[in-house]
Protein backbone atom coordinates (compact mmCIF):
# COMPACT_ATOMS: atom_id res chain seq x y z
CA UNK A 1 0.00 0.00 0.00
CA UNK A 2 1.44 3.59 -0.66
CA UNK A 3 0.65 7.02 1.18
CA UNK A 4 1.02 10.11 -0.02
CA UNK A 5 0.06 13.78 1.45
CA UNK A 6 1.16 17.13 0.80
CA UNK A 7 1.30 19.95 3.47
CA UNK A 8 -1.26 19.07 5.92
CA UNK A 9 -2.04 15.99 4.24
CA UNK A 10 1.56 14.76 4.51
CA UNK A 11 1.27 15.45 8.49
CA UNK A 12 -1.89 13.48 7.89
CA UNK A 13 -0.21 10.60 5.83
CA UNK A 14 2.92 10.25 8.43
CA UNK A 15 0.90 10.00 10.87
CA UNK A 16 -1.54 7.41 9.43
CA UNK A 17 1.51 5.25 8.56
CA UNK A 18 3.23 5.48 11.90
CA UNK A 19 -0.18 4.49 13.70
CA UNK A 20 -0.48 1.28 11.34
CA UNK A 21 2.72 -0.56 12.08
CA UNK A 22 0.86 -3.88 11.30
CA UNK A 23 -0.20 -2.80 7.47
CA UNK A 24 2.81 -3.30 4.83
CA UNK A 25 3.69 -0.06 3.37
CA UNK A 26 5.44 0.19 -0.11
CA UNK A 27 6.03 3.89 0.28
CA UNK A 28 5.44 7.06 1.91
CA UNK A 29 6.07 10.44 -0.07
CA UNK A 30 5.43 13.38 1.73
CA UNK A 31 5.46 16.44 0.34
CA UNK A 32 6.38 19.70 1.81
CA UNK A 33 4.81 17.95 4.97
CA UNK A 34 3.60 20.48 7.87
CA UNK A 35 5.99 18.40 10.51
CA UNK A 36 8.02 20.69 11.51
CA UNK A 37 6.07 23.72 12.95
CA UNK A 38 7.63 26.73 14.25
CA UNK A 39 6.71 26.62 18.18
CA UNK A 40 5.81 29.98 19.38
CA UNK A 41 4.82 30.77 22.61
CA UNK A 42 1.16 30.63 21.17
CA UNK A 43 1.45 27.11 20.34
CA UNK A 44 3.27 26.21 23.61
CA UNK A 45 0.23 27.13 25.76
CA UNK A 46 -2.12 25.45 23.78
CA UNK A 47 -0.47 22.53 23.95
CA UNK A 48 -0.56 22.61 27.78
CA UNK A 49 -3.49 22.99 27.49
CA UNK A 50 -4.45 20.95 25.10
CA UNK A 51 -5.76 18.02 26.58
CA UNK A 52 -7.89 19.43 29.15
CA UNK A 53 -9.43 21.45 26.23
CA UNK A 54 -10.37 18.92 24.30
CA UNK A 55 -11.77 17.42 26.96
CA UNK A 56 -13.76 19.92 28.40
CA UNK A 57 -14.93 22.14 24.78
CA UNK A 58 -14.18 19.48 22.20
CA UNK A 59 -16.65 21.10 19.31
CA UNK A 60 -15.38 24.87 20.44
CA UNK A 61 -13.40 26.70 17.54
CA UNK A 62 -10.69 27.85 20.04
CA UNK A 63 -7.57 26.79 17.87
CA UNK A 64 -7.01 29.32 15.49
CA UNK A 65 -5.96 28.68 11.79
CA UNK A 66 -2.71 29.30 10.08
CA UNK A 67 -3.65 32.71 8.17
CA UNK A 68 -3.35 32.10 4.53
CA UNK A 69 -0.47 35.03 4.27
CA UNK A 70 1.56 32.33 6.04
CA UNK A 71 1.28 29.72 3.94
CA UNK A 72 3.13 30.95 0.82
CA UNK A 73 5.27 34.01 0.01
CA UNK A 74 3.45 34.23 -3.36
CA UNK A 75 0.93 36.54 -3.13
CA UNK A 76 -0.96 35.49 -6.62
CA UNK A 77 -1.44 32.13 -4.95
CA UNK A 78 -2.55 33.07 -1.28
CA UNK A 79 -5.03 35.22 -3.43
CA UNK A 80 -6.04 32.10 -5.14
CA UNK A 81 -6.27 30.13 -2.17
CA UNK A 82 -8.02 32.52 -0.60
CA UNK A 83 -10.90 32.23 -3.17
CA UNK A 84 -10.96 28.72 -3.76
CA UNK A 85 -14.87 27.86 -2.71
CA UNK A 86 -13.54 24.37 -1.55
CA UNK A 87 -10.93 26.27 1.36
CA UNK A 88 -12.30 27.23 4.38
CA UNK A 89 -10.45 29.30 6.95
CA UNK A 90 -11.58 29.17 10.45
CA UNK A 91 -10.46 28.28 13.86
CA UNK A 92 -10.32 24.41 14.48
CA UNK A 93 -12.35 22.80 17.01
CA UNK A 94 -10.29 22.17 20.49
CA UNK A 95 -9.99 18.40 19.87
CA UNK A 96 -9.04 18.19 16.21
CA UNK A 97 -6.50 21.05 17.13
CA UNK A 98 -5.17 18.12 20.02
CA UNK A 99 -5.42 15.70 17.70
CA UNK A 100 -3.31 17.46 15.18
CA UNK A 101 -0.57 18.71 17.79
CA UNK A 102 -0.30 14.86 18.88
CA UNK A 103 0.08 13.98 15.35
CA UNK A 104 2.15 16.62 14.39
CA UNK A 105 4.87 15.46 17.57
CA UNK A 106 4.78 11.61 17.03
CA UNK A 107 5.60 12.59 12.96
CA UNK A 108 8.40 14.94 14.18
CA UNK A 109 10.36 12.88 16.47
CA UNK A 110 9.95 9.98 13.42
CA UNK A 111 11.51 12.34 11.34
CA UNK A 112 14.34 12.95 13.44
CA UNK A 113 15.01 9.40 13.83
CA UNK A 114 14.41 8.44 10.68
CA UNK A 115 16.53 11.29 9.17
CA UNK A 116 19.22 10.23 11.54
CA UNK A 117 18.90 6.72 9.25
CA UNK A 118 18.81 7.97 6.11
CA UNK A 119 21.90 9.92 6.78
CA UNK A 120 23.59 7.06 8.09
CA UNK A 121 22.82 4.56 4.91
CA UNK A 122 23.45 7.03 2.62
CA UNK A 123 27.46 7.63 4.08
CA UNK A 124 27.32 3.95 3.73
CA UNK A 125 26.37 3.97 0.05
CA UNK A 126 28.43 6.60 -1.25
CA UNK A 127 31.61 5.27 0.51
CA UNK A 128 31.16 2.34 -2.22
Amino acid sequence: MAFAGASFGGLVAAHAVLRSPDLTWSSLTLIAPAIDVRWNLTLRAQALAGAALARAAPDRRLIPAVPPERLSDDKDAVEEYARDPLVTVANVRAKAGYEILKGATTAAAAAVFFGFFFWFFLALASRR
